[in-house]
């Protein structure tokens, strides 16, 4: 974890593993089984669950909630995670959630732009960075 910054109030576990260059704010909670890649950016109030894997350059504005168990109702307590590609912008408030089941996974494509469809666990995406 070279050249990375933690906010004193930030709580990382040790199993997590954070890139370089990543800088993580004020009161940011990190799980085990997360791996951020390099020269991301963790604003404050930010929590990412794993299991959970982010590419490079991500940003993550406060009070987002990234790789909580999923919501679906249809979902039975399998293994599951989710993949963030790189650089991609969480605003505020935003919630991703892992996959339903454990043969898909919830996917986040590196600047991409998804098209959210409700109970999918593969998300299709137009060819931008993502902003979500």
């Amino acid at each position: 974890m070279s050249d990375v910054q933690i906010h004193p109030t930030a709580i990382v576990d040790p199993q997590a593993e954070i890139g370089a260059g990543t800088t993580i704010g004020p009161y940011c909670v990190i799980a085990a089984d997360v791996v951020l890649g390099q020269n991301c950016w963790l604003q404050q109030h930010v929590t990412l669950c794993g299991p959970t894997r982010a590419g490079a350059g991500n940003k993550f504005y406060a009070a987002c909630s990234i790789g909580q168990q999923t919501q679906d109702l249809k979902y039975q307590g399998e293994p599951t995670y989710l993949e963030i590609g790189d650089e991609n912008t969480f605003r505020e408030f935003v919630t991703i959630s892992r996959s339903t089941t454990s043969q898909g996974h919830a996917d986040r494509q590196p600047r991409h732009l998804p098209r959210l469809q409700p109970h999918r666990t593969r998300l299709r995406s137009w060819r931008r960075r993502c902003f979500f």
